[in-house]
């Protein structure tokens, strides 16, 4: 009996390693998951709050991300459901143009614990505490939107809210931990049906996968159709690139806040140029009357083309003046007047 007891407990502790919560490599345990803690939002949510509506009008691609990343605690604790409210604002305040809402961890840590948030919630019951208490950062109080369901297997949908601001949305993110990495950039393609909801994220974007890709400066993974739809998503720290089948295969709920954040992050104005006046025309000084001495001789003073032109008798210089005098005053001077008869 000892021996069959001895080898159920070897059995269990084998399959447990083997189907557990990570793999073998080179020799190492397993590894351990991400922290996580979504739980389902209530079913009946879903058919009393408003169902988004599409608009008409939306650019073939869009995407926002913010320059500046975290965390905010969902790599030590199980609060990606409010992790996620603030990558929402940080990537919100940079899409209307505005100073990036930067929070941080500690502030998310800290609001998730008060609230019951740190370790498991439902993204309906995080999303209502947004919208009645909110979060205060930088001595602001910013709260979230009325929010409404999306139909996420609708690309139109989908597309179309993710224009208005980001989309919440509730996962299994077995499959997505594999390929996050610690940087922008990675991609998630092909992933299997599984409802196994456990995971909160961040919708950012849309457009193809040459598209995002482009926007997160990383070519397109071989064998990967480069027209293929697909979206941004955000977690643990990072964004990367999804494709719109394995979306739907892992997406349990996707949500809406309209707006985003209230109050709404004011876009930073563009600084208009201090105005150059411009040079003004320069006025020709007015002449000043004076005294033109002219060489001895005789002149004939004759008008042409409108300028009065004194003339030497014996030619070889001639005085203009650039219109005609209203009168000549002639002066002798002692050489002139001891010339007289």
């Amino acid at each position: 009996m000892r021996s069959r007891i001895v080898g159920a407990t070897f059995l269990a502790t084998a399959l447990a390693l083997l189907i557990g919560v990570g793999s073998f490599a080179g020799g190492q345990g397993p590894v351990a998951k991400r922290p996580r803690g979504a739980r389902p939002s209530p079913r009946w949510a879903a058919f009393t709050r408003p169902h988004f509506q599409p608009t008409i009008g939306i650019p073939a691609s869009f995407g926002t991300v913010p320059p500046q990343l975290d965390c905010w605690g969902n790599c030590d604790y199980g609060d990606c459901v409010s992790a996620e409210e603030a990558f929402k604002l940080a990537a919100y305040s940079v899409q209307l143009g505005a100073s990036e809402t930067f929070v941080p961890s500690a502030t998310i840590v800290s609001w998730a614990s008060k609230h019951g948030f740190l370790n498991g919630a439902d993204l309906t019951s995080v999303m209502d505490a947004m919208a009645s208490d909110g979060i205060s950062v930088g001595g602001q109080t910013l709260k979230d939107g009325p929010y409404a369901s999306v139909d996420f297997t609708s690309d139109a949908t989908l597309s179309s809210a993710i224009f208005t601001g980001p989309v919440k949305i509730g996962i299994a993110a077995d499959q997505l931990e594999g390929v996050v990495g610690s940087t922008n950039g990675w991609w998630l393609t092909g992933a299997t049906a599984d409802q196994n909801e456990d995971h909160c994220v961040c919708l950012l974007g849309y457009g193809t996968a040459t598209q995002l890709g482009t926007m997160l400066n990383v070519a397109v993974p071989s064998g990967v159709d480069p027209s293929t739809r697909c979206y941004l998503l955000g977690t643990w720290g990072t964004i990367g690139i999804i494709d719109q089948k394995s979306l739907i295969n892992i997406c349990s709920e996707a949500w809406t806040r309209t707006p985003s954040t209230i109050p709404s992050p004011v876009p930073t104005p563009t600084p208009t140029p201090t105005p150059v006046p411009p040079t003004p025309t320069p006025i020709p000084p007015t002449p000043t009357p004076g005294v033109i001495t002219l060489p001895a001789g005789n002149y004939t003073i004759s008008i042409v083309n409108g300028a009065t032109v004194f003339t030497p008798a014996p030619s070889g210089q001639t005085i203009t003046f650039s219109a005609p005098v209203s009168s000549i005053q002639i002066l002798e001077t002692p050489s002139t007047k001891a010339k007289k008869p």
